[in-house]
C-alpha cells in the first residue's frame, strides 16, 4: 500500500469517527498528578479561572508544585522572588451590595453575615473581579521547607520501570534530535506540549505514561506541532497563535493528531485511533463546521509535516552511517 493510501485510510477512519460522534471525554494517555492551586499561605484554594492560569503556568515553567504566593506574602514569610521570575495573574471575585445612601444607589462591601443575608433575601449582589499577580513557591527562596511540599498529588500508576521502548520510534526520534534541524525535547513535567517561543516538545517522563503506545502517540503529536514553526512549515496556528478554543487552535490540533496518526502507521503501529484524542478533536471540530473543506486541508498539512520530519532523518541516516565506516 503506498503512502498516500496509508494517509487516506488514516484520515478515513478519522473523519468518521468525527462525523458519528463518540461520547465520553478526554483523558491524557498518561495519569497526571492531581492537584489544585492554593494559597500556600492561607492553604485557600485559588477559584475559577485561576486554577487554568496555573496549571497553564505550571506547564510553561515545570512547576511540580501548585502553590502560590503574592510577593507581598513571601516577603512576610522570610522569602525572595528569584531574579527574572515571571508572575501568575490570579482571580477572585469580590462581591458588593447595592444600597440607597441619602437617596442614591451606592455600592458597599458586605461585611459580617451581610453577604449571606442578601443571598437569602435574593437581593441582587454585583461581583467585580479583583486580580494581583501570584508567584509559585518554586520562584520563590528561602521559604519554610514545607512551603515546598507538594499539595494534593498522587504519583501516577503508570508503567514505571516496566516501559519497553519500541526501537524504530526512539530511534527515528533520536536521530530527529541530531538532525541539520535538531528537535529540543526534554522530560519533565505532568504535561506535554510544544512551546512555540522556546521551541521545544516538553514531554512527562516514559514511565508516567499507561503504555509505549500512548508515549509514542503523543510525542509525534507534539513533533506535530514542532514543525508548525516559522523556520519550516510555518503554519497559522502556531506562528500566529490567538487562543485556546479558537478556530485556528482546533485547527493546528486536527493537524498535530493526523501527523502523529499518520507516523505511527507509517512504523507499522497500526494502533486504533485513540477515542479520547478523536473526542478532544470533535469538541473543537465544531468551530470547523463553517469550512467544509477544513478536514482535508489539515490531512494536507498533517502529511506536509511527516514529509518534512522524515527528510530530516533521511538526510541524517547516510551521514550516520559514514562516520562509522
Amino acid at each position: 500500500m503506498s503512502m498516500d493510501k496509508v494517509f487516506q485510510k488514516v484520515t478515513d477512519q478519522i473523519v468518521a469517527a468525527l462525523e458519528a460522534g463518540v461520547d465520553g471525554s478526554f483523558e491524557l494517555p498518561w495519569v497526571r498528578m492531581k492537584s489544585v492551586a492554593i494559597n500556600a499561605k492561607t492553604g485557600r484554594r485559588l477559584v475559577g479561572i485561576s486554577q487554568l492560569l496555573c496549571s497553564m503556568s505550571m506547564v510553561e515553567h515545570g512547576f511540580e508544585t501548585n502553590k502560590w504566593l503574592t510577593m507581598k506574602q513571601a516577603n512576610e514569610l522570610g522569602g525572595k522572588i528569584d531574579k527574572g521570575s515571571k508572575s501568575t495573574l490570579v482571580f477572585w471575585l469580590r462581591p458588593f451590595l447595592e444600597v440607597l445612601v441619602d437617596g442614591k444607589k451606592k455600592l458597599i462591601s458586605p461585611e459580617g453575615n451581610q453577604l449571606h443575608e442578601a443571598m437569602e433575601a435574593g437581593e441582587p449582589i454585583i461581583w467585580s473581579y479583583r486580580f494581583a499577580p501570584y508567584f509559585n513557591v518554586e520562584q520563590i527562596s528561602d521559604l519554610p521547607d514545607e512551603m515546598y511540599e507538594p499539595v494534593n498529588q498522587t504519583l501516577a500508576h503508570g508503567l514505571g520501570d516496566g516501559f519497553e521502548p519500541i526501537q524504530e520510534a526512539e530511534e527515528f526520534v533520536r536521530m530527529l534530535q541530531s538532525s541539520t534541524d535538531p528537535l529540543k525535547l526534554i522530560h519533565k513535567g505532568v504535561s506535554a506540549h510544544y512551546a512555540p517561543g522556546l521551541d521545544q516538545v516538553v514531554m512527562p517522563q516514559r514511565e508516567k505514561f499507561k503504555s509505549e503506545l500512548g508515549y509514542y502517540s503523543t510525542i509525534f503529536h507534539e513533533i506535530g506541532h514542532w514543525t508548525g514553526h516559522q523556520s519550516r512549515n510555518a503554519r497559522e496556528g502556531i506562528v500566529n497563535f490567538d487562543r485556546f478554543g479558537s478556530s485556528k487552535y482546533a485547527f493546528e490540533e486536527l493537524v498535530a493528531e493526523l501527523s502523529a496518526s499518520f507516523k505511527m502507521a507509517e512504523m507499522g503501529l497500526e494502533r486504533e485511533v485513540r477515542e479520547d484524542h478523536i473526542h478532544y478533536i470533535a469538541d473543537w471540530i465544531k468551530v470547523l463546521k463553517n469550512d467544509p473543506k477544513a478536514i482535508f486541508k489539515a490531512a494536507q498539512d498533517a502529511a506536509r509535516a511527516v514529509r518534512y520530519v522524515n527528510k530530516l532523518v533521511d538526510e541524517h541516516q547516510p551521514a550516520l552511517f559514514e562516520s562509522v565506516a
